[in-house]
């Protein structure tokens, strides 16, 4: 089956027959008898998900904008079961993006271009026409992933250990991360994605340094400075910086 909509038990299937299907009719497709009930008594999302593929393959008869057809996009995206996200992959070109949804093969099952708005992301496009990046570099020379940030990053609960485990609270979130499971930065080194060693400076907190109404110019990454200090590089080294502030965690703001 090439996609599966839906999660836990609660997932139902959309073959590749049913995508050539839609991609050949001209009418909205409608679930079966079957379907309509799963639907019933589960939250299958697969109605949605129909219509979200129909709207992709027929987004010209439809008079859609290239922001409504990113929007089923990501809209079936979103509704796919877990295991099958990573069937969608955009590939970006100069002025359009290549919308592709893949098969368990391999093989793709909707293929579509989309214009880019000519604002976009204006900055990283001049930087891609002056440095350009071959595809599907290998990361074959890299074995470690070293990560930089705060509490989004930050796997090992510093800041838990540090507010002697008042910070985030243990209700609400998981094994001293800011999370109710495991960060990113342990998905992305996992077996199952790059399976790469993991050295993780992160710090829930690094971005709550001091500020007020006099100084709007504060030391913004106060903990920053001190994950690099900590570091000896290597060229056998990936290293990936990230922030994402939120107000969690005001303190004496």
């Amino acid at each position: 089956m090439p996609l599966s909509v839906g999660q836990g038990y609660f997932t139902s299937f959309i073959s590749s027959e049913k995508f050539n299907a839609i991609k050949e009719s001209a009418r909205l497709p409608e679930l079966s008898l079957w379907e309509k009930i799963k639907a019933y008594f589960f939250t299958t999302h697969h109605a949605e998900a129909l219509e979200c593929i129909f709207n992709l393959y027929h987004h010209q008869e439809l008079n859609l904008t290239p922001v409504q057809v990113r929007g089923a996009y990501i809209k079936l995206r979103a509704l796919a079961s877990q295991g099958c996200k990573e069937q969608f992959i955009i590939e970006s070109q100069e002025h359009a993006d290549k919308l592709i949804i893949k098969d368990d093969n391999g093989e793709n099952i909707l293929s579509i271009e989309v214009e880019c708005h000519p604002e976009a992301f204006g900055l990283a496009k001049e930087i891609n026409k002056s440095h350009p990046k071959p595809k599907n570099i290998s990361l074959g020379d890299i074995t470690r992933l070293v990560f930089f940030g705060d509490s989004l990053s930050d796997s090992l609960g510093r800041m838990f250990e540090k507010t002697h485990h008042i910070l985030p609270s243990y209700g609400q979130y998981f094994g001293g991360r800011f999370t109710n499971g495991f960060t990113w930065t342990e998905f992305l080194s996992s077996p199952h994605f790059l399976g790469k060693e993991m050295l993780n400076f992160a710090e829930g907190g690094s971005t709550s340094a001091s500020y007020s109404c006099f100084n709007c110019i504060g030391d913004f990454v106060s903990n920053t400075d001190r994950q690099v200090a900590s570091y000896t590089p290597s060229h056998q080294d990936l290293a990936i910086f990230l922030l994402g502030a939120n107000d969690y965690m005001t303190l004496h703001k």
